[in-house]
């Protein structure tokens, strides 16, 4: 009987450290997806808290040219009504040409703030794709070690992958 008793030990004993094992691998694999939620929360706010301020930062721009134009504006109507017809149309002309070279460099602004904001949340988002694959693996490998350990007694057979 002591041999019997020493395998079953034995077993036992092995059985424990595999459990052990596995719960320690689950407690990393969580430490792990809890790191990776918690950069992915800490990047989107960065970068939410960075597009306010360029998009704060374009409304201020906004608002300081217009209110430099309403006061050009205000000024020069009231030297106009002192002037001639063509000066009047001499000063429409370049309300017109400043006003068409404002809406240009905002739309320019604009266009390029948003490719940037594309570029970078593209990249992000690819980071972040392959951080998942690459855990996604990490659990799959896991799990093929685990069902061989436990239920492979030498006799091969093909493991599929488990299916998220």
């Amino acid at each position: 009987m002591g041999r019997l008793t020493d395998d079953m030990t034995r077993l036992r004993s092995d059985i424990d450290s595999s459990y052990d094992q596995r719960r320690a691998n689950q407690c990393a694999r969580n430490h792990s997806v809890r790191a990776l939620l918690s950069d992915f929360a800490t990047t989107r706010a960065f970068n939410a808290s960075k597009d306010a301020r360029e998009r704060a930062q374009a409304v201020a721009d906004n608002r300081h040219d217009v209110s430099r134009l309403l006061n050009d504006f205000s000024q020069t109507r009231q030297a106009n009504s002192r002037k001639s017809r063509a000066d009047r149309r001499a000063f429409v002309s370049g309300v017109k040409r400043n006003t068409q070279q404002l809406l240009t460099k905002f739309a320019v602004d604009h266009k390029n703030m948003a490719r940037r904001s594309v570029t970078e949340r593209a990249d992000f988002v690819s980071d972040m794709a392959t951080s998942v694959a690459a855990l996604i693996s990490e659990i799959t490998q896991d799990r093929l070690h685990a069902h061989q350990v436990f239920f492979d007694a030498g006799v091969s057979k093909k493991k599929t992958p488990l299916a998220l």
